[in-house]
């Protein structure tokens, strides 16, 4: 119960306190590496789920910023944010969490690798540099880090969700689908500066 207020008041404070960027950046840099800690069993589950309630409420705060604000493309975000608050949701109230439904979830959050590199890049297209070496170095990076870790693991994570419920497996296949899409925009604007 400490860690789940802990969490709470965390995301409070930032929320308040920092820019829609850094709040992202820091949830996938925090969800990274606890997850990362998790997979390679440094955390036990528990501990790694009283952890990742961080990540429910940052959902949430974040739905509510991009309600209010409505930036460009913020409906495949709230989705994609109910789908983490749903997943964690799901294991902490719903179910006995298997090994195999936590070490799923932790796979996902491995992803947020990609998510400072695309904020970087926004925040030079904010600032409008997008004709320095920095812009292209990051879109690049973008490119290669979210191809790896969000596409190409695409079929190992399906693979592992088959076994876990027709719940998980619609999650698994929904938040696939959209990082492809994503994938296919982010290539297509990366192709249109490199030219």
């Amino acid at each position: 119960m400490n860690l789940f207020l802990l969490n709470f008041f965390a995301n409070s404070y930032i929320y308040r306190n920092c820019s829609q960027i850094t709040r992202s950046n820091i949830h996938a840099i925090y969800t990274f590496l606890i997850s990362t800690l998790y997979l390679n069993r440094n955390l036990i589950q528990e501990n790694y789920l009283n952890l990742i309630w961080y990540s429910f409420f940052y959902s949430i705060f974040d739905i509510n910023y991009l309600l209010k604000n409505k930036t460009k493309g913020y409906q495949s975000l709230v989705i994609h944010h109910g789908l983490i608050i749903y997943v964690i949701s799901y294991i902490k109230f719903f179910c006995n969490p298997s090994n195999e439904l936590t070490n799923l979830m932790a796979l996902n959050y491995l992803t947020e690798i990609s998510t400072p590199f695309f904020n970087r890049s926004f925040q030079l297209m904010l600032l409008k540099q997008q004709t320095t070496n920095e812009y292209k170095v990051i879109n690049t990076l973008l490119v290669l880090i979210f191809g790896t870790s969000r596409v190409l693991i695409i079929p190992y994570l399906l693979n592992n969700s088959l076994n876990l419920g027709y719940n998980i497996v619609f999650c698994q296949s929904l938040l696939s689908s959209m990082n492809v899409i994503w994938f296919y925009k982010i290539c297509k604007y990366y192709k249109k500066i490199m030219v």
